[in-house]
């Protein structure tokens, strides 16, 4: 008996430790960004509270290119907190036990709209859809939820760019096989240890080499029971040092037309 209490005790402990410093991380991941967009819309503030310049055009020049640069500053911390925020959403989801209202979805479309939220999170870092992607999920239909389906890629991409290193390279790539759909997030980054690939989709892991970098440890958790709701499957190949890749299986749907097939250039595979 004392035994078992002694057993419930340190996994209790446990348990309280991961959640404090999920708390921790949470609040930095939301801290952090709000402190540069508060900063950036300040300099903006005194820049327009600023007498007008007499420096000429040149002055103006890099005036407006200060404006556009602290913009876009703005929108990439605000995209993060968003993307947070789901997060936190679909986890609250999934432990009331809710479940996905499935509808057909297409993948090109979902690919397309990742895609374009990514672009603002690249940093100095490479970001390659590879040319054949959109066309081999053309007509690929599978049954699901389109916003939870985006949010998967965009923790892969936020994955693949945090644990990146520049210049390094970040691509996406898709093809249609076996009635199935893959779509894969592929880097050049610090890569995975073989002792952490079995753990690394449960809550709050972090691998041994991401101590470097922020995170919640909730992503891939999030993104794999995303993926099991779609009756699929999100697969890891990685080597340390030269990179990962995650790739998400799905099943299609029966609005897909049966001859679906990529051209075989779209299933490139890099790194």
């Amino acid at each position: 008996m004392l035994a078992e209490l002694e057993t419930a005790q340190t996994a209790l402990d446990g348990s309280n430790q991961q959640l404090r410093r999920f708390l921790a991380d949470c609040s930095h991941e939301l801290r952090a960004p709000l402190a540069r967009i508060r900063a950036a819309a300040d300099l903006l503030a005194r820049m327009d509270g600023r007498p007008g310049d007499e420096g000429g055009s040149r002055s103006g020049d890099a005036e407006a290119a200060f404006r556009s640069q602290a913009l876009a500053d703005i929108a990439e911390d605000t995209d993060r907190m968003a993307r947070r925020v789901r997060e936190l959403l679909i986890l609250a989801r999934a432990d009331a036990g809710a479940t996905i209202e499935p509808r057909p979805v297409r993948l090109a479309d979902v690919l397309a709209v990742a895609c374009r939220h990514a672009e603002r999170m690249t940093g100095g870092l490479r970001l390659v859809v590879d040319p054949d992607a959109e066309t081999a999920l053309c007509d690929a239909v599978v049954a699901g939820d389109p916003d939870y389906l985006q949010q998967v890629l965009l923790i892969l991409l936020d994955n693949a760019v945090k644990y990146t290193p520049p210049p390094g390279q970040v691509r996406i790539s898709a093809r249609i096989e076996d009635r199935h759909a893959e779509i894969s997030v592929a880097d050049t980054g610090i890569g995975i240890p073989p002792e952490d690939t079995d753990r690394i989709f449960e809550r709050f892991y972090r691998g041994r080499n991401a101590a470097a970098s922020t995170g919640t440890g909730l992503g891939l958790a999030i993104a794999s029971w995303v993926i099991a709701q779609h009756a699929g499957r999100l697969a890891l190949t990685s080597t340390p040092g030269v990179g990962s890749r995650f790739s998400i299986l799905l099943p299609l749907s029966a609005d897909t037309p049966p001859d679906a097939k990529p051209d075989d250039r779209s299933a490139k595979r890099s790194p």
